[in-house]
């Protein structure tokens, strides 16, 4: 099994780390990842790479110093699991008959292993996964506490991983589905220092897509419903064990793509050709046409899922890869929506903060397709140009770029920025002959290494991380 996916089981508290280099001193904040990392049961191993129980790394930033910390989610999910029993179904483990219980009881003993994103809400740093249940920790110690509720009655058993975040308006946008008779995606805002969402629009859906992000702009909220879908019934069917079971893909039908207007809830729905996809990578409205622009890393169908299944990740098997792609949604009712490549082999995608909602230049992502690497890529969205970092033998993470002055979004223009990349690129790099992990920073502007930051031990592959201030 390639390192990358091994079980850790040992905990860290404010290490400083060697470097090897030299980390920007004015970088003085916190990045805090989070992502599987336990993947052994009492009878083997979860079935699937996002079955794996969440695990934080917490990068502190000190006038040139690094010091690292990570820390086990302490969640029902994780206490079962060193128990060594599983108790809710995960997205690709689980039992047949714990699935019929969990669509009896409205899906109330969904997972709460949050273990694909962090996010601060309301004030408080939250967990997050595919299922309603936030997980609270602390930023700097790590310390699990409890979950993370509302005081609203928005519906839904299942969400998105993310929320989109919008400074400007001082609020959080994001989605939840509920499956039923009358099965439906409910989007909705979260204002800053609140514990109540308001719902901004419902949307009645025959089988729910599976959709793991949305794209925001200054306007609108863009749903992309994929193909790859679940009639609620199908759970309670033989052979469905896990929650991505009862999902199937129908290249016959097209995706659509959802537009709602986020004052007046109002939705308008544009077809394309099927995709599949997880991340959004931004969104934004031109100012000379009516439509909305959304660029998102795009598959030819959905087997990239079960192509993260550990049967097949122990095989070698990597017969998905995804493109970085641009769509053009009109909304003048002329004609469906078009999609162009910029970029081909990316997955993570992620742009400097400043540039969402607008019209931007670089991007940057996992680079994938290698056997003996996984490298880094920044993309300049307007010509695709490509600036690649890659060492053999190391498989890097999600990049995420640190922009040197965080600018206000407020007073915005629609030009795209000059692309100085004035800041960092930071990502955790996996070392495979060495079986270490490094913290690595890139140089924004030249995208060449400044530092290498080494961790105690190897880490799994995880998903997502924020840098907070």
């Amino acid at each position: 099994m390639h390192p990358w996916f091994r079980t850790l089981t040992e905990e860290v508290r404010d290490s400083s780390l060697t470097i090897e280099g030299s980390v920007p001193a004015w970088l003085d904040g916190t990045l805090v990842r989070n992502g599987p990392a336990h993947f052994d049961t009492a009878t083997g191993r979860v079935s699937h790479w996002f079955d794996g129980l969440a695990m934080l790394r917490r990068f502190a930033f000190d006038d040139g110093a690094v010091g690292y910390t990570n820390r086990f989610l302490r969640t029902a999910a994780y206490r079962s699991r060193v128990d060594g029993d599983v108790v809710a179904t995960e997205f690709g483990t689980g039992l047949t008959s714990l699935v019929r219980r969990l669509v009896a009881t409205v899906l109330s003993t969904a997972t709460d292993n949050a273990n694909v994103t962090v996010a601060r809400l309301g004030g408080r740093y939250v967990a997050l996964t595919e299922t309603p249940r936030m997980a609270v920790f602390d930023p700097e110690t790590l310390l699990t506490f409890g979950e993370r509720r509302f005081d609203d009655d928005v519906p839904g058993q299942w969400t998105a991983a993310h929320v989109e975040r919008d400074r400007e308006r001082g609020e959080v946008i994001g989605h939840t589905v509920r499956f039923g008779r009358e099965s439906s995606y409910h989007v909705y805002r979260l204002r800053d220092g609140t514990r109540t969402r308001t719902e901004i629009a419902r949307i009645p859906v025959d089988e729910p897509a599976y959709v793991h992000s949305v794209g925001l702009t200054d306007r609108y909220v863009v749903l992309p419903e994929v193909p790859f879908t679940a009639d609620p019934r199908r759970f309670l069917r033989p052979g469905v064990e896990a929650f991505v079971d009862a999902f199937r893909w129908d290249e016959s039908r097209p995706t659509q793509f959802h537009v709602v207007d986020r004052d007046d809830g109002s939705v308008r729905t544009v077809d394309a050709p099927p995709f599949f996809f997880f991340h959004t990578v931004n969104a934004f409205e031109p100012a000379d046409r009516d439509g909305v622009v959304v660029d998102l890393v795009a598959f030819e169908d959905a087997s990239i899922v079960d192509a993260l299944a550990f049967d097949r990740v122990e095989r070698g098997v990597r017969e998905a890869t995804g493109d970085l792609r641009r769509y053009w949604i009109p909304l003048d009712g002329d004609g469906p929506a078009t999609g162009r490549p910029i970029a081909e082999h990316v997955a993570l995608p992620r742009i400097d903060p400043v540039d969402r909602r607008r019209p931007y230049r670089h991007a940057y992502a996992q680079r994938t397709g290698d056997v003996d690497t996984t490298g880094l890529v920044r993309i300049d969205v307007t010509d695709g140009t490509e600036t690649v970092w890659r060492e053999r033998g190391c498989f890097a993470g999600e990049p995420v770029f640190v922009p040197r002055n965080q600018q206000s979004e407020a007073g915005r223009d629609s030009v795209v920025r000059d692309g100085s990349d004035d800041g960092v690129v930071l990502a955790v790099v996996l070392d495979r002959d060495a079986e270490r992990s490094f913290l690595l920073v890139l140089d924004g502007s030249t995208f060449e290494e400044r530092a290498h930051a080494w961790l105690p031990h190897a880490l799994p592959l995880g998903f997502h991380g924020e840098y907070f201030e």
